[in-house]
């Protein structure tokens, strides 16, 4: 629903909205339907980590955290934040 919501925003084309739930992170995808042939396709990029499927509009990936953890390092907060350009909080 929010990532719906987000479309509803005057110029808003893409919208993609995270969060994590039962040790899996959950990714879905929306787009306005307007650009034609860019249907979502979420199967290969994710497909190592967990599910993934779509719509040429829509899309949700259910990713492994102890996959993706087993792939990427672990990062503390400050870390994180060097990363994104922000000083430690």
């Amino acid at each position: 629903m929010v990532a719906d919501f987000f479309l509803t925003i005057a110029g808003i084309n893409w919208s993609i909205v995270s969060g994590v739930v039962d040790r899996k992170l959950i990714v879905i995808l929306r787009n306005d339907g307007l650009r034609k042939g860019r249907a979502i396709q979420p199967k290969k990029p994710f497909s190592t980590y967990g599910s993934a499927g779509g719509h040429k509009t829509m899309a949700r990936a259910e990713l492994s955290l102890h996959l993706i953890r087993k792939r990427i390092p672990a990062l503390s907060r400050p870390e994180i934040s060097g990363r994104l350009g922000h000083g430690p909080d």
